[in-house]
């Protein structure tokens, strides 16, 4: 066994010691990619283990923006999926919700709006047909904010945030991180303020006379993007429609209206029921 695979041996026996020796000996690759644990960095960040992240990145000179895809073969309701997922180390820690993990990669140097991607196939896809079958589930162009807001965590948010990551980022599916957390939990309000996009605009936004509902140009960003469009096509089946006239004349008996004949286009006097 190289030094390389038993280093990955190492810390998943969690013998951070001998781990650390090898690294301090640079006789093992910090870089080095396994096609189910990702590089060792990854590793580190699953397991929440600052002391060996630290080793990695100062004695190995670890990427701390390496980015590896790695397979996983998952059960979820008596179903098998394999998934591959292409992130760096930080959305490792964001996603199992690592606060101290977090700020350390990104004082490390951590990309705070790297993309990330994951998807998953039922397991009778075999590999000849990967690239002609669409995936059961998928997250594209995620950023770790997206993760975040997905793991409703506060405290990592707030890290992100403060570190400058952009919540106006939309992913594959045009969602921002405040669309994620609204789909979520759409009742976790701290997280939906955190979130919030600053509109620069200074017009006062519209509203319909009749529903009160604000206008398809003015849709509020933490609708998610399928309900807004959807509302868009409704309100603009009617926007040809002229404005209805004002008849005059005079009601019947039975509540009917009974336009006025002007004489003048041969019309016949119309019966309105109201």
């Amino acid at each position: 066994m190289n030094d390389n695979a038993r280093l990955f041996q190492l810390i998943r026996r969690n013998d951070i010691d001998r781990a650390v020796h090898l690294l301090g000996h640079q006789s093992a690759d910090a870089d080095i990619v396994h096609s189910q644990w990702g590089s060792p960095l990854h590793m580190a960040a699953s397991r929440n283990d600052l002391r060996l992240a630290s080793a990695l990145c100062e004695l190995g000179a670890a990427d701390v923006n390496i980015v590896c895809t790695t397979r996983h073969n998952i059960r979820d309701g008596g179903m098998h999926f394999t998934r591959y997922n292409t992130c760096q180390p930080l959305i490792c820690a964001v996603e199992l919700r690592w606060p101290d993990m977090v700020r350390f990669l990104i004082q490390e140097g951590a990309n705070v709006d790297a993309e990330y991607t994951w998807w998953q196939f039922p397991d009778n896809v075999t590999d000849h047909d990967f690239d002609n079958v669409h995936p059961m589930d998928r997250k594209i162009d995620w950023t770790p904010l997206h993760a975040a807001a997905k793991a409703q965590d506060v405290e990592v948010i707030r890290i992100l945030l403060e570190s400058g990551a952009d919540k106006t980022v939309r992913d594959h599916d045009g969602e921002t991180p405040r669309e994620v957390a609204f789909d979520t939990d759409a009742d976790n309000y701290e997280i939906m303020d955190m979130l919030e996009i600053e509109d620069s605009s200074e017009e006062e936004e519209e509203y319909d006379d009749e529903e009160g509902v604000p206008t398809p140009e003015r849709v509020p960003e933490y609708e998610p993007r399928h309900y807004a469009q959807a509302r868009r096509e409704f309100r603009q089946d009617g926007a040809g429609q002229e404005e209805k006239e004002e008849f005059t004349g005079e009601y019947s008996d039975e509540g009917e209206y009974m336009s006025g004949s002007d004489g003048g286009d041969g019309d016949e006097d119309m019966v309105y029921n109201m």
